[in-house]
């Protein structure tokens, strides 16, 4: 029965009543006591044949803990709520709730859905759109325990290759299940990127973004990083970003990961309190435009950083809605880490500096900054020589 029908009815039984009571000769008091007790016998009826029927009563309920109401049933009530999360800032979000309400008619049962959508709005800054040059798709077809990812220049062809035939050799050991991939921008000279095209062809291992090679555009790289590990690795455990010319221990490194219980973590040379610098003279003079905090967040050495790569999806999504700074590793470990709500370790096997070039230096480490090729062949072969090094 239909809302207008019922209330058509009921507007004509009270004014059955009504007459009724004028037939007898009552006084109007009285009449109306009449009319109100006929009709309340009426809805009562109503009511009972409702109940025969399948129907039973449900209550909207006020609830001061959450935006949606609670609907409560004497009977069955089912729900349904979906809700999306996120760790960006409240800013740059709005939340909208929509409640439908699903009455079936059954034999003693209502059914009262609830579908509830929390719908970020989300203001893209730096949607980071530019194409690969140069990819490599199924490097991850083979799910690996350790994706390495390798910042590099485009001119820097004997660093990549000291990696290839040092540290890197890693990837052919079936126990460690890691891969390298070289990570890096564009170039206008058409001789460099035809030898980089080659030198693509004979390893396989190259990822190059159309975007300028740069020193300024470190932060640009690092977020194609993000970005690709998403896109073509993401059925790998942990990530490593390292520079060209530093010596990683990748055994100790795994050792290290595989020590971590959190599900999504940043590890490597933490810093904290850091300011940055006003000095127009200095190589990271940062005016104040640019960043206006008199701190940097918590962030770690861009030398090299591991992390879950359960934490990459969050990182590549605050970084497009932060705007682009300079110092990448400020970028992705500190302004973009503390969006994620990725929280960031300290760990005394990395470290920003140069150690000894020796396989004894490396024998407890984890990384060591500032070598040329030649040395990182050094500290290989003395770190795996055998017998091994007396230290």
């Amino acid at each position: 029965m239909s809302k207008s029908s019922m209330s058509s009815s009921l507007e004509y039984l009270f004014m059955r009543a009504l007459s009724w009571s004028h037939m007898v000769k009552m006084s109007r008091f009285g009449q109306l006591l009449a009319a109100i007790f006929f009709l309340c016998l009426l809805v009562n009826g109503l009511i009972f044949v409702l109940k025969l029927n399948g129907y039973s009563s449900v209550v909207i309920v006020s609830d001061n803990t959450s935006s949606l109401p609670r609907i409560q049933s004497n009977i069955q009530s089912s729900r349904t709520l979906q809700q999306s999360s996120n760790n960006y800032d409240s800013q740059n979000q709005t939340s909208t709730a929509s409640v439908l309400e699903h009455v079936t008619k059954g034999k003693g049962n209502i059914t009262v859905k609830i579908d509830s959508s929390t719908k970020p709005t989300i203001q893209i800054v730096n949607p980071h759109n530019f194409p690969y040059l140069i990819n490599e798709g199924d490097m991850c077809k083979e799910a690996p325990e350790l994706i390495i990812v390798v910042c590099t220049g485009v001119k820097n062809f004997k660093e990549r290759q000291a990696i290839r035939e040092t540290w890197g050799t890693y990837v052919k050991d079936p126990v460690h299940k890691t891969k390298v991939v070289f990570l890096l921008g564009a170039t206008d000279s058409k001789d460099m990127q035809k030898n980089l095209l080659n030198e693509s062809k004979t390893y396989r291992d190259i990822v190059q973004e159309d975007f300028h090679d740069s020193y300024r555009n470190l932060s640009l790289k690092s977020v194609a990083m993000l970005k690709w590990v998403e896109t073509y690795c993401i059925s790998a455990k942990f990530l490593l970003k390292a520079d060209d010319d530093m010596y990683i221990n990748v055994p100790n490194l795994l050792t290290s990961l595989r020590k971590r219980k959190e599900e999504k973590f940043i590890l490597g040379c933490i810093f904290v309190g850091a300011r940055p610098v006003q000095d127009k003279r200095s190589k990271w003079y940062t005016p104040l435009n640019e960043f206006s905090e008199k701190t940097y967040p918590r962030y770690t050495s861009g030398t090299s950083y591991s992390m879950s790569v359960k934490a990459v999806p969050d990182l590549y999504a605050a970084s497009q809605q932060i705007k682009l700074f300079w110092l990448e590793d400020i970028y992705i470990t500190g302004l973009c880490a503390r969006k994620a709500g990725i929280q960031q370790y300290h760990d005394g096997g990395f470290t920003f500096m140069r150690r000894k070039p020796t396989g004894c230096d490396f024998k407890s480490a984890i990384t060591g900054h500032n070598y040329k090729p030649e040395e990182l062949y050094k500290i290989h072969k003395e770190l795996y020589s055998s017998p091994p090094p007396k230290c």
